[in-house]
């Protein structure tokens, strides 16, 4: 399919993300031993884009925060990128 270059360029900025993401999550879940026990964690990620979410940092930190929301109901260990108008 083609797509016009903006949204071409907003498609390969939103797969990078999510690409970096994941690599950010497995970092996060691998075990950690800390001297006789070993320590298991987990992240909640949530992730808005400028300038698709084009507005003030205020309302991208707020978005975000609602995406990390979403991505805590989900279950452990996962991320959600907010899209505006959904």
């Amino acid at each position: 399919m083609h797509w016009p270059p903006r949204q071409a360029a907003a498609r390969q900025m939103r797969t990078v993300t999510q690409q970096l993401i994941s690599r950010l999550l497995e970092a996060a879940s691998a075990p950690v031993q800390i001297s006789d026990f070993e320590v298991n964690v987990s992240a909640s990620i949530g992730v808005t884009l400028y300038p698709d979410d084009d507005a003030d940092a205020d309302i991208l930190m707020r978005h975000a925060d609602q995406a990390m929301y979403l991505a805590k109901q989900a279950g452990k260990n996962c991320y959600r990128l907010f899209y505006v108008g959904r």
